[in-house]
C-alpha cells in the first residue's frame, strides 16, 4: 500500500480516537470511563506514531528520488573515455 493511503487510514484512526476522547471526557468519572480514555488515548498514540513512521518514509522517498536526479549524467548516460 502507497505511504499516502497508509497516512490517511492513520489520519483516519486519530479522528475516531479523538472522538472517542472527547466522549469519554464528557462522561462521568467512572473507572469504565476511565478505561475507555485510557483506550482511546492509546488508539491516538499508536495512529500518531504510525502517522509520523509514514511521513518519514515519504520524505525518505522523495530525498532518494531526488538524490538521484541529482547524480543522473547529464549527457545521458555518456562515459568518460580514459585517456
Amino acid at each position: 500500500m502507497a505511504a499516502t493511503k497508509l497516512m490517511e487510514a492513520a489520519a483516519a484512526r486519530m479522528e475516531t480516537a479523538a472522538r472517542k476522547l472527547r466522549e469519554a471526557r464528557e462522561a462521568p468519572f467512572t473507572p469504565g470511563a476511565l478505561k475507555e480514555w485510557l483506550t482511546a488515548v492509546t488508539d491516538y498514540t499508536l495512529a500518531l506514531g504510525e502517522l509520523q513512521e509514514y511521513s518519514q518514509q515519504s520524505i525518505h522517498e522523495k530525498l532518494q528520488a531526488l538524490g538521484r536526479q541529482l547524480h543522473r549524467p547529464v549527457n545521458g548516460g555518456a562515459k568518460r573515455r580514459a585517456g
